[in-house]
């Protein structure tokens, strides 16, 4: 890896970053495709699969554990999704001279070629991977959303799934109590914001017009805003 990344130019070494965050990704889709062929009923998988899968039942059964795919998609799409964020906003990070250069390669100007193109793979990432799904795990709870939901047409079984899981853990209200599973939501979003203000401290200051220690300060309220929220609210 070490070879590869210093075998680079700087917009090529933190864009490979994007491989290994997705690389867990990557390998879950293929067991999940793996699992619909095995129930599928494929010969050449059935045949390879069915002893794994009497050996791991057994030790399953030894242990009382019960195997979830979709909390395993969740699990992982939470270990990918700093990598996600930070390797993005990296790429979006900008020059503080005044011809707008890439922050790590001032010999590429901002959003010409090749940069145009890691910009737009890089947005593209924070839309449709980052903040879609937080957004969608942040507004599930509510009832409204759930009626405009309904109107496209998705795999609402696999998301609804997917949506409980990430918002399980928090009160649902069934007890007489609020609804907290938005905190989940809120947990995601937050972790966007951290990294984001961190980044931002790589940025000279005169230019932003804010100083590391503004950006530090911002980070520590937020720090200590959302403790004693959840010390409140306990979710």
């Amino acid at each position: 890896l070490v070879f590869i990344t210093c075998s680079m130019d700087q917009l090529g070494a933190i864009s490979f970053w994007y491989l290994i965050a997705a690389y867990p990704m990557v390998l879950l889709i293929l067991l999940y495709i793996w699992l619909m062929m095995y129930e599928k009923g494929f010969m050449c998988v059935v045949y390879v699969t069915r002893p794994i899968h009497r050996l791991l039942a057994r030790f399953w059964h030894m242990f009382d554990i019960e195997p979830s795919l979709i909390h395993s998609i969740a699990s992982v799409y939470v270990l990918c999704f700093m990598q996600f964020v930070a390797t993005s906003l990296k790429l979006l990070n900008w020059g503080d001279d005044k011809d707008l250069t890439f922050f790590y390669d001032q010999s590429l100007r901002y959003f010409g070629w090749p940069h145009s193109l890691a910009g737009l793979f890089a947005i593209t990432i924070l839309i449709f991977i980052l903040i879609v799904p937080t957004l969608y795990v942040l507004f599930y709870p509510f009832k409204w959303f759930h009626r405009l939901f309904s109107k496209f047409k998705l795999n609402k079984q696999l998301l609804v799934a997917l949506a409980d899981v990430f918002t399980g853990p928090y009160k649902d209200g069934s007890d007489n109590s609020k609804d907290y599973r938005w905190f989940a939501g809120l947990y995601l979003l937050l972790r966007v914001v951290f990294i984001s203000m961190y980044l931002l401290q790589n940025l000279h200051a005169s230019y932003l017009h804010v100083s590391r220690f503004v950006i530090l300060s911002l980070q520590l309220v937020l720090t200590v805003l959302m403790s004693i929220v959840l010390n409140i609210f306990r979710p």
